[in-house]
């Protein structure tokens, strides 16, 4: 516990995603469940809003280190390696356990953008935060970022509800500007937070307004209540120093871990192999997830490392 804030850096950022990707697998399990995993049936949209806050904050954090040079390399590292090679490796394992390998394309493009859905389990993520990377891309040398953010992101907010897609596509949507927005004022927000008084009611403030926009049942109020749980994060970060070795290993394959659960779930209670003990499902999930996850992670390493030596020579 520090007496002083400190900015937000890599071992926050390794715990909360190691310990979010844990907890949006056991959001999905819960459904599965009776009674093993009933406390986390709430936390889909509050860990969703997290991993957007970490994504908001990672780009502007980076692009304010790097500036144009990391941009330059944006789409090969960032988008192509980190976000579509991990996903279209899973996809087509996907196609192939659920039997859908002959599903047209096409068909299957209408589907995602008339209504949302997606034929790998929980992919409207990947979508969704592809989306905000190519946004962030656009504008990140703009001079009021923080302002063009909120105004796209709400837009694609308004777009999504109008298309009747799923309550998940933008319900936690702020939360990624709000990252970026954090990123940029960081020094004054800590500055205010070393004044004892300003840090201790904040998170008491946000918690009731929490509570406020919870208690009105107002979808409009609801993305403003998981824009005040990544700040509640946050605040608590700036006073405590964590770091957990195997956190980082699960940090480094979270968002394959993210890809690879509905696999599992579908591969152990599926038409071949059905396992009845809940708590035996569970463990089976996360055992099969992190070693999917795991797998898909060096397989794109070696990918990557194969077009790198093929650019080379070309």
């Amino acid at each position: 516990f520090n007496e002083r804030v400190s900015p937000f850096n890599k071992e926050h950022v390794s715990i909360l995603k190691g310990v979010m990707a844990m907890s949006i697998v056991a959001f999905h399990l819960s459904y599965q469940t009776d009674d093993w995993l009933f406390m986390f049936s709430s936390w889909g949209a509050p860990v969703v809003s997290i991993f957007y806050f970490i994504s908001g904050y990672g780009l502007a954090f980076n692009y304010r280190a790097r500036g144009n040079e990391y941009l330059s390399h944006f789409f090969k590292h960032r988008i192509l390696g980190n976000l579509i090679l991990p996903f279209l490796l899973v996809w087509i394992v996907n196609r192939i356990v659920s039997g859908n390998i002959s599903m047209s394309l096409l068909d299957e493009l209408i589907e995602l953008l008339m209504h949302g859905e997606t034929t790998l389990p929980y992919s409207w993520y990947v979508f969704s935060i592809l989306l905000f990377y190519i946004l962030f891309y656009m504008i990140a040398a703009k001079r009021n970022v923080v302002i063009i953010s909120f105004l796209c992101v709400f837009t694609y907010i308004v777009l999504t509800v109008s298309l009747s897609y799923e309550r998940c596509w933008y319900i936690s949507a702020l939360a990624f500007p709000l990252g970026i927005f954090y990123c940029k004022y960081e020094k004054r927000i800590c500055a205010l937070w070393n004044v004892p008084v300003r840090y201790y009611v904040t998170v008491p403030l946000c918690l009731l307004l929490t509570a406020v926009c919870v208690i009105s049942k107002n979808e409009f109020c609801y993305l403003f209540a998981y824009m005040l749980i990544p700040i509640i994060i946050v605040c608590l970060c700036a006073k405590i120093q964590i770091y957990n070795r195997n956190m980082q290993w699960i940090s480094n394959v979270s968002y394959e871990i993210y890809l690879c659960q509905g696999i599992s779930m579908t591969l152990l209670r599926g038409n071949y192999l059905f396992i009845k003990s809940d708590l035996l499902y569970i463990i089976a999930t996360f055992v099969l997830t992190f070693f999917m996850a795991y797998s898909i992670k060096k397989i794109v390493h070696y990918l990557l490392i194969g077009i790198n030596m093929e650019g080379q020579k070309t």
